[in-house]
């Protein structure tokens, strides 16, 4: 296959069948690159959609950096978790492999937060009288495209740590629950000290 047009292959199979992208992908050398740059992309898409919500709502400038850094942590977090939980299910593998696999789950945060800035100041403005519909919007399409990379790693963490599709999906989505409880807990458990 020609190497121009390999990406783009690579980029169509993550998308159409990510558990033949991570079987080919495991036959290479591990390489961080790309991953890294997924969620850079997606950072910086982010910190820009809070840097627009800085200029017009008065968000604070720290938001803006902890938008930039914030997706980092949570991609070493996810691996962390998905490793340490995939061990207990017999996983085997290099945490590299995971971090590296780990990072092309964060692909959907891009059109999210793309998705998210277009609603935000394009729309709202149009459905003042409906804030309530425009934060169901958001909530259902983030949710929709949390959904999409929870199916992303489910394959990764299949074939970093070389498990069944069930100890896969056991860890993955045991991790994301737990997490998303954890979440709602502290931030209802912070909320009146804010």
């Amino acid at each position: 296959m020609s190497r121009m047009l390999q990406p783009v292959y690579l980029g169509r199979t993550l998308i159409t069948n990510p558990d033949r992208f991570f079987a080919e992908l495991f036959q290479r050398n591990v390489d961080l690159r790309v991953p890294f740059m997924i969620v850079l992309i997606g950072a910086t898409v982010s910190a820009s959609s809070a840097a627009m919500m800085y200029y017009r709502f008065g968000a604070a400038a720290a938001d803006i950096a902890i938008g930039l850094i914030a997706l980092f942590i949570v991609w070493f977090l996810c691996a962390g978790v998905f490793y340490t939980v995939s061990t207990f299910l017999g996983g085997e593998g290099s945490f590299k492999r995971v971090l590296e696999f780990t990072g092309y789950g964060f692909i959907p945060r891009i059109p999210s937060a793309i998705f998210n800035a277009v609603i935000i100041h394009t729309l709202l403005p149009l459905l003042a009288s409906l804030p309530h519909f425009v934060t169901y919007a958001i909530a259902i399409i983030g949710f929709l495209f949390t959904l999409w990379s929870v199916i992303i790693w489910i394959f990764a963490v299949k074939h970093a740590r070389n498990l069944s599709t069930n100890d896969a999906l056991t860890t993955v989505v045991g991790s994301v629950v737990v997490g998303g409880l954890l979440l709602l807990f502290a931030a209802f458990a912070f909320s009146p000290l804010l």
